[in-house]
């Protein structure tokens, strides 16, 4: 897999961004905080994504994946990120039933999706 969630990949797009100042100021630093965390989490999901893949499905791994996507969840509809938060909560509960590796490369596939998604929330909203 191709690391989708650097911030180096991230800069290198042309991609018109709206800039979190636009917002409220109390607003602006909670979203700026969530994109933070959510670029550092989609690493984190894609390092779980890897190790899978090496070592196969197991449940530990599968449940990390289940909570990071849990955590995004619960925020991203708040902050206006309704879509993301959307496939959160599908990722989520796919993941809650994976309990074998033939059931794997379904869920990689939306996995991928998933960040594909959250790279995009990304290089939309400018955190600075």
């Amino acid at each position: 897999m191709t690391s989708i969630c650097g911030k180096q990949v991230l800069r290198e797009r042309n991609v018109p961004r709206q800039p979190v100042s636009d917002l409220s100021p109390q607003l602006a630093l909670i979203r700026g905080r969530f994109l933070d965390r959510l670029a550092q989490r989609c690493i984190e999901i894609e390092t779980l994504v890897q190790q899978i893949e090496t070592d196969g499905v197991q449940v530990d791994l599968v449940q990390e994946i289940a909570g990071r996507a849990h955590k995004i969840a619960g925020v991203a509809p708040t902050l206006g990120f309704a879509r993301l938060g959307s496939l959160s909560v599908d990722i989520e509960a796919r993941l809650s039933k994976l309990l074998s590796q033939s059931a794997w490369p379904d869920a990689r596939e939306r996995i991928e999706a998933y960040l594909t998604e959250i790279e995009a929330v990304l290089e939309t909203y400018d955190p600075i």
